[in-house]
């Protein structure tokens, strides 16, 4: 019986959290548009003539280089900053502080085993 009022309890809250996100984009989409169009008439028409089509591509372009260029610079950031001089010490540094973080011992056994529970 606890189980069944739990699984309705979480699609619950999931339906709210999918409502309030979905009504949130709605709302920050609308107002970014009015925004745009108050600050620059012109140039929002002019956007209304292009096709959804190469405006998507056009997008998806653009978000590629920007995802591409900051990731490439955050990792670039992270090697540097470790002292590594090839991707094989790099490796090694990241193997031995991520299983050190996931083995230390707490209270309640290792942290992986809380993480489990």
């Amino acid at each position: 019986m606890t189980e069944d009022k739990d699984n309705k309890f979480k699609a619950k809250a999931a339906a709210f959290l999918a409502t309030v996100g979905s009504i949130s984009a709605l709302i920050g989409f609308g107002s970014t548009l009015a925004l745009v169009k108050r600050k620059d008439p012109a140039n929002f028409d002019k956007g209304l003539e292009e096709t959804g089509v190469s405006l998507a591509i056009r997008a998806l372009g653009r978000g590629t280089l920007y995802a591409f260029a900051g990731c490439g610079c955050l990792f670039y950031a992270i090697w540097k900053l470790s002292g590594a001089n090839n991707i094989t010490t790099q490796v090694q540094q990241q193997s031995h502080i991520t299983t050190t973080a996931l083995f230390q011992e707490h209270s309640h056994g290792t942290c992986l085993q809380a993480m489990v529970q």
